[in-house]
């Protein structure tokens, strides 16, 4: 069974030297970011050159520590110095040189203004480029959907193209689900052969939530995910919907309200007075207080400013920022039949999902998405189950982002003007398509997709 080598060129006393770095380095190195590796081996900061100077950013132990969760046994895994693979000979193994994406600046920024022959030594480029067992791996695993411009595949292009390297020697995998359409449609315009490997793992779905699933239904008493079981969360999971009516129509989370695309969707809520029929969360953020007090702007300060937080679960804004684990308190869902979901982001350019659209899985809600046009198709090319029994979901289709919006609205009012005896009915009769999502989220990491994935790509 082949291993996967994650390489380095460098060992410092205090970890690896980042990929793309060299001794000669290591002094202007040390001195940005001592306090950051003195006496922690095991972390190694990623150090990026930026206009001449180095910025510290994400660790790139970061990914190696991500995906070594979804290899079994420790040895499939492993971290290997480039002069280890000449000496052992493990050029049957897969060698890859990993980048992951930034914490400070989107992935996209990042790869359309690198000039990757500098991420090599010499002796480093050379050993990539003659052996096929040697990758150059991309992973963007953060939070965050974002448009790629031309720039970003044209600089692989150019990199792949003057270099005459095969197709498949650049590997690159991102959260955003509909990448490979993104990549394809590149290709056509400019009518060019693939030059790489182009695809998606949604880490925030493929991976961590069938891991804590799973983590609940083997203890008889809760477990400890994080710090959130402490707060009082909890998970319950029946093979039959419950009968009780239940008080409220909806669930409608929303913590950050920077992101201005969540108050505009909570404002017509209450505009369309059925901000009462469900619960609705919304934190104060300094962002949103400035947007408020913009002449255009103010029926957000009358309606919202004036009145939020909002709050459902807790009042502690980092405690709701702990509920990434996908667990939070289930007395909200159980009170409500159905979710409205604000995805962290809106535009029309890709297609990217979070722990937010997952949550509802795991407790049983049919759900609604504000979030980027063609997001249920992607969730069903998944193999989730979305729900046009609740929905009119040709909203999912609508590329406006206010005319979706008007459309999801006009969903969430129509739900709110039946009874809640019919809306019980109605959420009784999908109840079988709820069990089937919550199962396919524990059967992706039961069947370690994302292991397997990953190996498929970088076999390719």
């Amino acid at each position: 069974m082949k291993k996967v080598n994650v390489l380095y060129e460098f060992m410092t006393p205090n970890g690896f030297l980042p990929f793309g770095y060299e001794l000669k380095d290591l002094p202007i190195i040390f001195s940005e970011i001592n306090d950051d590796l003195s006496g922690n081996p095991h972390r190694t900061t990623r150090i990026v050159k930026s206009s001449g100077r180095f910025e510290v950013s994400a660790s790139t132990e970061d990914i190696f520590n991500v995906m070594s969760e979804y290899f079994e046994g420790t040895d499939r895994f492993n971290r290997v110095l480039v002069k280890d693979i000449y000496r052992k000979q493990l050029k049957n193994d897969h060698n890859l040189f990993v980048v992951t994406s930034l914490h400070n600046e989107p992935i996209t920024h990042y790869i359309s203004t690198l000039d990757f022959q500098d991420m090599f030594s010499r002796k480093a480029f050379h050993f990539f480029k003659e052996e096929a067992s040697v990758k150059l791996v991309f992973i963007d695993n953060k939070e965050g959907g974002y448009a790629y411009p031309d720039k970003f595949f044209s600089n692989i292009y150019e990199f792949v193209n003057k270099n005459k390297l095969q197709s498949n020697k650049i590997i690159f995998i991102t959260n955003t689900s509909d990448i490979k359409n993104i990549y394809e449609d590149y290709l056509n315009r400019n009518n060019i052969p693939p030059f790489m490997i182009c695809d998606h793992i949604n880490f925030c779905i493929h991976g961590q939530p069938g891991k804590n699933i799973i983590r609940y239904e083997n203890t008889t008493n809760n477990y400890e995910v994080d710090k959130i079981v402490e707060r009082g969360t909890e998970y319950s999971i029946s093979a039959t919907p419950r009968t009780d009516m239940r008080e409220k129509y909806f669930l409608c989370l929303n913590r950050n309200s920077g992101r201005i695309h969540r108050p505009k969707l909570v404002l017509e809520l209450i505009r369309s007075d059925i901000f009462d029929r469900g619960l609705v969360s919304l934190f104060k953020s300094q962002e949103f207080d400035n947007f408020c007090e913009q002449p255009e702007n103010i029926h957000y300060k009358l309606h919202i400013k004036e009145k939020y937080p909002f709050i459902v679960d807790y009042e502690d804004a980092d405690a709701v920022a702990d509920m990434h684990n996908y667990f939070t308190k289930k007395e909200m869902w159980e009170k409500t039949y159905f979710s409205v979901v604000t995805e962290s982001c809106t535009i029309k350019e890709s297609v990217f999902m979070t722990e937010k659209v997952v949550r509802p899985m795991i407790y049983f809600h049919p759900f609604i998405v504000y979030g980027n046009p063609n997001t249920l198709k992607e969730l069903r090319n998944m193999g989730f189950e979305t729900f046009p029994e609740f929905f009119d979901e040709s909203y999912d289709t609508i590329e406006d982002e206010n005319e979706r919006l008007n459309a999801i609205i006009e969903n969430v009012k129509k739900l709110c003007s039946l009874s809640l005896e019919e809306l019980h009915s109605l959420y009784q009769s999908v109840y079988p398509k709820l069990v089937h999502n919550r199962n396919l989220l524990s059967s992706l990491e039961r069947e370690n997709f994302v292991a397997n994935k990953f190996l498929h790509l970088i076999s390719l």
